[in-house]
Formats: C-alpha cells, sequence, structure tokens
C-alpha cells in the first residue's frame, strides 16, 4: 500500500504542477536551500599515538556527542584512499591532531572539505574553552552528533 500511495501522490503532484501549481516543488527546494550543511556532515581525526592534544580533541568531541573516524598518521598504508594520504600528508608535515568536516556531496555550493585544524582551532571554532564543553552535550542535532 505504501508504493500506491507514492504513486498516488506522485501522481498528484505531477497534476497540480501541470495545471500551473509549483508550491509543493518550490517548497521542496526551499527546504533544501536551507537545509543546515551539518546535516550530512562527516568527522574525520588524524593523529598520532602518545599525543596529549589528540587526547583533549577526542575529550572535546566525546563531550559534544560527536561521532567521528579517527586515522593514525603512522598507520595509514599506502593503498589508502588519495584523499586520506593526502591529509595525512598535511598532518605529518603539520601537527596532529587534524579534525576535517567532510560533506559528501558539497551542499549548496559550500566547500567538500573544511579543516578545522587541531584541538585549540576547534575550541576557537566553538567558542568555548574545554573546561565548559560538557555542558553543551546533546545541544547540536545533527547526524554526526548524537
Amino acid at each position: 500500500q505504501n508504493e500506491a500511495d507514492a504513486l498516488a501522490t506522485a501522481r498528484a503532484d505531477a497534476v497540480r504542477r501541470a495545471a500551473g501549481d509549483w508550491q509543493a516543488e518550490v517548497a521542496v527546494q526551499a527546504e533544501d536551500a536551507l537545509r543546515p550543511a551539518w546535516q550530512t556532515a562527516r568527522l574525520e581525526m588524524y593523529t598520532a599515538r602518545g599525543c596529549a592534544h589528540c587526547d583533549r580533541m577526542r575529550r572535546l568531541l566525546a563531550a559534544l556527542g560527536a561521532h567521528w573516524t579517527e586515522h593514525d598518521v603512522d598507520a595509514v598504508k599506502d593503498d589508502a584512499p588519495d584523499d586520506v594520504l593526502r591529509r595525512t600528508r598535511h598532518a605529518r608535515i603539520e601537527t596532529v591532531p587534524q579534525l576535517y568536516v567532510l560533506r559528501d556531496p558539497p551542499l549548496n555550493g559550500r566547500p567538500a572539505e573544511w579543516l578545522v585544524g587541531g584541538a585549540d582551532d576547534l575550541e576557537l571554532e566553538l567558542k568555548i574553552p574545554e573546561t565548559t564543553a560538557f555542558s553543551f552535550k546533546g545541544r547540536i542535532s545533527d547526524p554526526v552528533f548524537d
């Protein structure tokens, strides 16, 4: 019955559009355009063993309820995807941790990849000191976050 309902709705929408009523289509496009960029975001963190700043970033992300993929820059293999290799090289040259926000596909002309930086940079982006990050848990509604 769900398929029949969906087909009936699609037909009704097509008839409305043919008659010049594009309100539903405009509403859908407006909703897509206004959807916040973070709805399709993923986090990738590049780290090294024994890194105190990496531990600090983990604590901050965990306090925010974030989900992230972590890559140890010393353990990334040469056959890893090109983007992972590029980000790993960057983290080896600069410093760890390095946090990236990734969107696939990019939303509304925004970049597909955004480098947040290290733990200090993340704290600056959030505009909160690490000690108060725990009070923000649960306030972010995003698939990256709980």
